[in-house]
């Protein structure tokens, strides 16, 4: 009983620290960040904008960067922005280290702003990485492609594990993709935790169980 009790308490330990991580670590590197620039901004703007005993104002150096931000976005919104962005990149381009992060940057950039951002859409069950095996993934859409043989293509995003942000975009044959009877929250739970919680949410079940309707998985190759 008490090891039963330990497993159980331990589980959720671990679970937490795993579903947290992401949080905390984002808190700190923008806690990080932010307070470098706060203080850096701060002490230019000292020479001006201080307190009465002559210390800086703590919170300027960040409202500050907030204003030019907003004031920059003003801007690049009109025609004379835009002619200042496309300059801005040709300079870039001219230098190979700086054209890579800049593109890279100017890419992250571009989907914030278009929205065009993955959508965990249908939590599903593929065959991947090889024919021995289930993953966990997720229809992102359904575009209206046909693969070679003839069947409808659906693709599928397979998140990695314990970082559901980076992952694989894989395109599947439809009937072979099984939708699954869980929650995108359960889903993704799973696949934070390393299928720590997989117990509490698929405990008891088969696999064909855990899919909906009459959908039943393709079935696995032996490995030997």
């Amino acid at each position: 009983m008490k090891e039963k009790l330990g497993k159980k308490i331990s589980g959720y330990l671990v679970t937490g620290i795993l579903v947290s991580a992401p949080a905390l670590v984002s808190l700190l590197v923008f806690w990080f960040v932010f307070g470098k620039l706060d203080i850096f901004l701060g002490n230019l703007l000292a020479r001006w904008i201080t307190f009465p005993n002559g210390s800086r104002v703590p919170g300027l150096g960040i409202i500050t960067f907030l204003i030019v931000m907003f004031l920059i976005g003003l801007f690049t919104r009109n025609y004379l922005g835009k002619k200042a962005i496309n300059f801005a990149q040709k300079i870039f381009n001219i230098f190979p280290v700086l054209r890579t992060i800049y593109n890279a940057v100017q890419k992250v950039s571009d989907v914030i702003i278009t929205q065009q951002k993955v959508i965990f859409k249908t939590p599903v069950l593929v065959m991947f990485p090889h024919a021995h095996a289930y993953s966990i993934g997720f229809i992102t859409s359904r575009p209206d492609l046909l693969l070679p043989d003839g069947r409808k293509a659906v693709m599928v995003y397979v998140p990695t594990t314990p970082n559901p942000t980076s992952g694989y975009m894989l395109m599947f044959p439809e009937d072979e993709v099984c939708t699954l009877d869980i929650s995108i929250e359960d889903a993704i739970r799973l696949i934070i935790s390393a299928g720590v919680t997989a117990q509490d949410i698929l405990g008891g079940k088969t696999v064909v169980q855990i899919t909906k309707g009459d959908q039943t998985p393709p079935p696995l190759k032996p490995s030997i």
